[in-house]
C-alpha cells in the first residue's frame, strides 16, 4: 500500500512539472510542490492541529535564536535548545524504534558518568597515560594506585566531569584532526563495560531503561562478542537478562541484537572471522523466550563496523557472507556503508549486492542515482544519523545532509543516534530536533520516520504487530496531550 501511494504521488509530481513546462517557463510554486518530501502518511484532524503547532514551534525557535541557530545545529547541549518548546516537543514525541546504536556508547554521556559512579567494581584511571580508562576489578583483585572509584576521583579532584566530557566524547570543538582519530581511542577507554557479565547486565539494564523512559519502545543494539564461544554466549545472556528486567517494568519494550565484527585494516582475519562466527553461535544458543508462546531470535542480524575509510571494503567479505547464508538462511545483514569521505568508496554498491536489509549512514549513496532507484525498489532502508555525521565531520552542514534528497525521492529512511555517549547526544530526541530544524520536515514526515523504524526493524511479525499497536497508543495520547 505504501509503495502504491508513493507511486501515485510521483505521478502527480510528474504531471505538475509537465503541465507547468507547457507554460512560458516553469512555475515556481509547481516546482516547489513537485520537489517536496514524499510520504503516504495522512494526518487526521487532531494531527493537523498539532502539525500547525509544530510549524509555530519551529518558527519561534529559529526567530528567537537568530544568529544562534548554528550551521551544524550544534552544540546540542546548548541551553537555548534544551529549554526550547520545540525540544520539549521532540523529547515527548513517541519515537518507535532505535535501529542504529552501538553497545559501548549506549548511555548518553552524563548518564554514563552517573552510572560509573554507582558501580563498586568499576574504577577509572587518574594518571595521564590512561586517564579516563574504565577498568573492572573483581572483589579479590588488588586495585592499582592509579585506579580509583569515579566518585572518589572527582571528590579528590583527580578528575572532573568536564575532563570526562573531553576524554569520553568527541565534543571538543577545538580539535583540529579528523574526529575519528580521537573516536578510536574511546572504544578502549570503555571496553570494561563489555568485559564481565555482571557489569554488562547492569550497564545494559540502565541503558535500556533510559531508552524506554525516553519514548523509545524497541532497540536494535550492536554488541561485539569477543572471546570463545562460551564467553560470547554468557555476554549475550547478560544483555538478555537486562532486557527481561526492563520488560517486566515496561511490557511494551523490545530489544534485539545485531552481532558486529570490526573490519578495521589492522585486525587480523582470524579475529574478524571469530567475531562473525560467534554471532552464529550466539544466535542458535540465545533466544527471546520471555513469552513462551512466541519464542523468537534474540540475535537477528550481522553488521560489519569501524571507520569505513580505514577498513577493508565490504566486497572482501562477500565469500564469508555467502558462507553464513548457507549455514543460516534466516540471518539478516545490516551493513555500515557510505559513511565515507572517499569519493571512490563503493560499499553502498556491495551492501546492495550482498543482500543488505538496511545500511548504516549511506552518506555517499547520492553519488549513485540508479542505485538509489534500486534501494527504493528493493525496499532497503537507510539508517541516517545526522548528528553523528556532523560530529565525525562527514557532513559539515546538517541542512545539506544527503538524507534530504533520500526523503524527497521516497527512499526508506529512519533516524539513528549511533553513539550517544561519544557524541554527547540524547537518543533520537536530538536527531528529530535537528531534522525538524535543518530539513523543515512536518508532522507527517515525523510520523513516517517513526513508523518506518518499526516497519524496517528485524522483529518477527508477532512482536512487530505488538510494537505497532503500542506505538499507535502512545502516539494518540501524545497528540491529545499536545492539543490540550
Amino acid at each position: 500500500m505504501f509503495k502504491k501511494n508513493v507511486s501515485v504521488i510521483m505521478v502527480i509530481f510528474s504531471i505538475a512539472l509537465t503541465s507547468c513546462d507547457k507554460k512560458q517557463g516553469l512555475n515556481r510554486d509547481d516546482i516547489i510542490f513537485a520537489n517536496n518530501y514524499v510520504t503516504s502518511v495522512k494526518l487526521n484532524e487532531k494531527e493537523q492541529k498539532v502539525n500547525e503547532k509544530l510549524k509555530v514551534l519551529r518558527e519561534e525557535y529559529i526567530t528567537s535564536n537568530g544568529e544562534r541557530v548554528p550551521t551544524e545545529i550544534f552544540p546540542m547541549a546548548d541551553e537555548n535548545i534544551k529549554k526550547s518548546s520545540l525540544y520539549d516537543f521532540c523529547s515527548k514525541t513517541p519515537k518507535g524504534s532505535e535501529l542504529h546504536v552501538h553497545g559501548l556508547a549506549l548511555l548518553p554521556l552524563p548518564h554514563l558518568i552517573n552510572y560509573v559512579k554507582t558501580q563498586d567494581k568499576l574504577y577509572v584511571c587518574v594518571n595521564d597515560e590512561n586517564k579516563g580508562k574504565i577498568k573492572y576489578f573483581s572483589s579479590d583483585e588488588t586495585i592499582p594506585s592509579e585506579y580509583k572509584h569515579l566518585k572518589d576521583a572527582i571528590a579528590e579532584e583527580k578528575l572532573t566531569e568536564q575532563e570526562l566530557r573531553k576524554l569520553w566524547s568527541v565534543v571538543d570543538d577545538n580539535r583540529d584532526e579528523h574526529a575519528w582519530k580521537h573516536f578510536h581511542q574511546l572504544f578502549g577507554l570503555h571496553s570494561a563495560l563489555g568485559s564481565d557479565p555482571e557489569i554488562i547486565e547492569s550497564y545494559y539494564e540502565t541503558g535500556f531503561r533510559y531508552f524506554r523512559e525516553n519514548n523509545i519502545y524497541h532497540v536494535e543494539v550492536r554488541p561485539l562478542f569477543f572471546g570463545d564461544e562460551n564467553t560470547a554466549i554468557s555476554h549475550a545472556k547478560a544483555i538478555r537478562n537486562a532486557y527481561y528486567t526492563v520488560r517486566k517494568e515496561y511490557p511494551d519494550f523490545r530489544v534485539r541484537l545485531l552481532g558486529s565484527a570490526v573490519k578495521k585494516n589492522t585486525n587480523a582475519w582470524e579475529v574478524i572471522n571469530s567475531l562473525i562466527d560467534n554471532v552464529l553461535v550466539v544466535k542458535n544458543a540465545v533466544k527471546d523466550d520471555y513469552d513462551s508462546k512466541n519464542i523468537s531470535d534474540f540475535i537477528v542480524g550481522i553488521d560489519l563496523v569501524s571507520e569505513e575509510d580505514d577498513s577493508r571494503p565490504l566486497k572482501d567479505f562477500a565469500d564469508k557472507i555467502a558462507e553464513i547464508k548457507k549455514k543460516d538462511p534466516t540471518m539478516k545483514f545490516v551493513f555500515h556503508a557510505g559513511e565515507t569521505l572517499d569519493p571512490n568508496s563503493n560499499n553502498v554498491i556491495d551492501a546492495y549486492l550482498m543482500g543488505a536489509k538496511r545500511i548504516g549512514h549511506g552518506i555517499n549513496l547520492y553519488r549513485f542515482p540508479k542505485l538509489m532507484d534500486e534501494y527504493k525498489r528493493k525496499d532497503i532502508c537507510i539508517e541516517t544519523c545526522p548528528i553523528s555525521n556532523s560530529r565525525l565531520q562527514y557532513v559539515r552542514d546538517v541542512r545539506n545532509h544527503p538524507a534530504v534528497e533520500y526523503l524527497k525521492r521516497g527512499l526508506p529512511l529512519v533516524l539513528g543516534s549511533d553513539d550517544p555517549c561519544y557524541l554527547d547526544n540524547i537518543p533520537l530526541a536530538d536527531e528529530f530536533f535537528a531534522a525538524i530544524v535543518a530539513w523543515d520536515i512536518n508532522l507527517s514526515i515525523v510520523k513516517m520516520l517513526c513508523l518506518n523504524s518499526i516497519k524496517y526493524s528485524l522483529l518477527d511479525e508477532t512482536n512487530k504487530k505488538d510494537l505497532y499497536k503500542s506505538f499507535n497508543d502512545h502516539w494518540n495520547r501524545f497528540i491529545d496531550s499536545q492539543i490540550d
